[in-house]
């Protein structure tokens, strides 16, 4: 690990988090197309052509078909560079095809949240993940081209209409217009709440970085299979893939008891906190209030998880990976003192560990003797909660 000069590495541009104000760039670029929609219609659309109609097919036929279209030009390109989807997220559905068998799940909470990853095949960490990201990029382009040429000798100059394009011309080109917004999203080269297809390019410029992204996206699909993540071996974690593999490190020498180097590579994690999303942040630091009830230091894990800030403390106790139910049990049990909490969170981590495929690894025993050990130490302190015996 290199050495550190500050708490934390000094930030650039695309370090920080740009969604507030590039939503805002969003908002304006529909509300833009949409008054622009509204003059062509009271300018050049004959009264016989429903209004609603025309604004409605516009916005929506050309958001969804642009998505979709964009999407699948990432999953050819990705199939060529030797890439497969691992999971989906659309509208509500959660397609997870991880393994052997495609899941198919639905949540009504996360009906906005439209996510598609991709891991190399045979987990190949040599390959270049780049032309996934220009593949989305290619498909637009060819679109925008077979758009155009479609306006101008189908829609052009209708004999019925003196004013050029014909009522569906217009709806079309609005349509095309709307649907910008995908590729507009994935264009900008900001860091946002999610990697855009701009940012991975610019992420993954070289040899490390790609095998950076892969390791971080096999490891992404082991979770869901059960499988012992991969470990990374970088001499400098001075980047947002590279970063982002450090706490696959820290659980290796978890695993080894390594402790003293377990609370090196959670320093180094915070000393790269920069590279972090805004949902990720929280790890170093609630892995910290996990090794201080470890070494049976109550006071330094009551402090370090006050450290959490109050947005990120609720994926402390609601942990979505499995090496975070067992700092949740112990700070539902020891801060928070919430025995009902504790009793789902053991359902909820005992439903997990059902549905791996892979039982036997290291990482699912580890992290099972974990949990086990640290409910064990929850009944311990809290003697008072009466939890039961596990």
């Amino acid at each position: 690990m290199e050495e550190k000069k500050t708490k934390e590495a000094p930030k650039s541009l695309l370090d920080y988090n740009a969604s507030w104000p590039l939503t805002l760039l969003y908002m304006g670029f529909l509300v833009g197309i949409y008054f622009a929609q509204r003059y062509s219609y009271e300018k050049f659309i004959s009264s016989s052509f429903n209004q609603y109609a025309y604004y409605f097919i516009a916005i929506l036929g050309g958001v969804i078909f642009t998505f979709l279209f964009y999407n699948l030009g990432k999953i050819l390109f990705a199939k060529i560079a030797g890439y497969k989807i691992t999971y989906l997220r659309f509208l509500g559905f959660f397609i997870n095809m991880t393994g052997s068998k495609t899941e198919v799940k639905y949540d009504i909470t996360t009906f906005f949240m439209l996510a598609m990853k991709f891991a190399p095949k045979d987990d190949d960490v040599k390959k270049n993940p780049r032309l996934i990201f220009l593949g989305g990029f290619i498909f637009e382009a060819i679109l925008i081209v077979t758009s155009m040429i479609f306006l101008f000798t189908a829609c052009l100059k209708n004999t019925s209409n003196p004013n050029g394009l014909s009522n569906f011309g217009w709806t079309f080109l609005y349509a095309v217009c709307f649907g910008f917004l995908t590729p507009l999203y994935e264009l900008l080269p900001l860091r946002q709440d999610y990697q855009t297809d701009m940012y991975n390019i610019l992420m993954t410029k070289t040899k490390e970085d790609k095998e950076a992204y892969n390791l971080y996206y096999i490891n992404q699909k082991r979770e869901f299979t059960g499988e012992d993540y991969l470990i990374p071996h970088f001499e400098s974690y001075d980047s947002f893939y590279k970063a982002h593999t450090l706490y696959y490190a820290y659980l290796q020498n978890l695993y080894e008891s390594k402790l003293e180097q377990a609370f090196k590579v959670l320093e180094e994690m915070k000393y790269y906190s920069k590279y972090y999303l805004d949902d990720e942040k929280y790890l170093p630091t609630a892995e910290t209030v996990y090794l201080k009830f470890l070494i049976e230091d109550e006071p330094g894990a009551n402090k370090a998880f006050l450290n959490v800030k109050k947005d990120s403390r609720k994926f402390v106790t609601d942990p979505v990976e499995l090496s975070g139910y067992r700092t949740a049990v112990l700070v539902l049990a020891n801060i928070h003192s919430d025995k009902e909490a504790v009793a789902n969170l053991i359902k909820s981590f005992d439903k997990q560990l059902a549905s791996y495929e892979v039982k036997d690894s290291i990482r699912i025993k580890k992290e099972t003797e974990f949990f086990n050990s640290a409910y064990a130490q929850a009944r311990r302190i809290k003697a008072d909660l009466d939890l039961p015996a596990r």
